[in-house]
């Protein structure tokens, strides 16, 4: 998968997140190619797993889903370790409480929309708390989404 096909929405209280901010947006602008074509770069979850790599990660919880799909593409050649909740409330509780038992940041993966909402709760006691937690959404890029309410086309 081309880089670009995937929004992500970072949220924590860290600074290293600036840098991983930087580098897939800049990897996002250079994909240019069109739906199919080869490439010799990394795709956005590639570099962002080597980003969470890079920073001590070594577990993320999460559901695997057609729009995290980009998100789990550098899993499989990585060290970091899958944890898969039932409920995408559960991947924040989770992610949360490992960030307080181990003190290493706490990462979930989810979708944008009801997956980040269901975190929404977790993420506030995390922050309350002064906990460290990275909570990583997706989602297609905006001209393959489907028609949403009356027809309107997302925008």
């Amino acid at each position: 998968g081309a880089a670009g096909f995937i929004r992500l929405s970072l949220t924590v209280p860290d600074a290293h997140i600036d840098e991983a901010c930087r580098r897939i947006a800049a990897l996002a602008a250079r994909s240019t190619l069109p739906k199919g074509a080869a490439h010799d770069h990394e795709a956005v979850g590639e570099v962002l797993v080597d980003l969470l790599e890079a920073n001590g990660v070594d577990v993320v919880f999460g559901i695997p889903g057609v729009h995290t799909v980009e998100l789990y593409r550098g899993l499989a050649a990585s060290k970091i370790r899958h944890i898969t909740p039932r409920h995408e409330q559960g991947a924040g509780f989770m992610a949360d409480g490992y960030a307080r038992v181990s003190g290493k940041p706490g990462v979930a993966l989810v979708i944008t929309g009801p997956g980040l909402t269901n975190t929404i709760t977790a993420m506030a006691q995390a922050r309350q708390d002064s906990v460290p937690m990275l909570v990583i959404s997706g989602v297609n890029r905006r001209d393959s989404l489907g028609p949403v309410l009356n027809g309107a086309w997302a925008a």
